[in-house]
């Protein structure tokens, strides 16, 4: 999202852009997503709607818009920035673990707890805990329109919470809605939706309906 949690989508901070560092206003919740994604070797190429996109050029902004759908198809994965409430940079590496794991990955529970003795950074205090689907999934980012084929349309997205990446794809996805144990139940989160992330097939009017609700 341009504006982020608190929906302040103000052109504030400079990306500089191509070999002459053209510069390019952005909100700071995109600026934070490019300090987040940056490879610290390396080159990544990536697609940002409201960089990529001239949101200045109605005729050319609507051009471009038909050809998300492929773009986010195309790609190998995306990468769903929450905010940087919710990530954390402990280390280089984060630990890779599986969406359905949310509820028994380490998170911000011990953080806190320590918190008070010094024992961890101190960007964790101004984090906020996500330790399950369901409080996940209240982010504003899942209210937005435009994320639902961003991320239906996609192979895999990842998502950062505190130090740990989560995998999600139409797998992930299978195995969180399985009899077995306690299924998680999305039609009674605020993003119904997100239960066809990766399944490319998934009926367009059926989720137009559940993101109206």
């Amino acid at each position: 999202m341009w504006g982020g949690e608190i929906g302040d989508s103000t052109p504030c901070l400079p990306v500089f852009i191509g070999p002459y560092w053209d510069v390019l206003l952005q909100s700071q919740n995109c600026w934070d997503m490019l300090q987040f994604v940056r490879p610290w070797r390396g080159i990544r190429m990536m697609w940002v709607d409201t960089i990529c996109m001239n949101q200045r050029n109605l005729e050319k902004r609507t051009s471009q818009v038909s050809h998300m759908r492929h773009i986010y198809g195309e790609g190998s994965r995306v990468v769903v920035y929450l905010g940087d409430d919710v990530v954390t940079d402990l280390g280089r590496f984060p630990v890779h673990l599986n969406l359905g794991h949310i509820n028994s990955a380490p998170s911000y529970g011990d953080a806190f707890e320590k918190a008070s003795v010094g024992l961890v950074p101190k960007i964790y205090l101004r984090s906020e805990r996500i330790h399950n689907l369901e409080k996940l999934s209240s982010r504003a980012y899942f209210g937005r329109v435009w994320v639902i084929q961003e991320l239906i349309a996609s192979e895999q997205a990842v998502l950062r919470i505190g130090n740990n990446e989560f995998k999600a794809d139409a797998g992930a996805m299978f195995r969180i809605s399985l009899p077995q144990g306690a299924p998680f139940n999305w039609s009674q989160t605020r993003a119904p939706w997100v239960q066809y992330l990766g399944q490319k097939k998934a009926l367009i009017q059926e989720i137009q309906k559940m993101s109206s609700v």
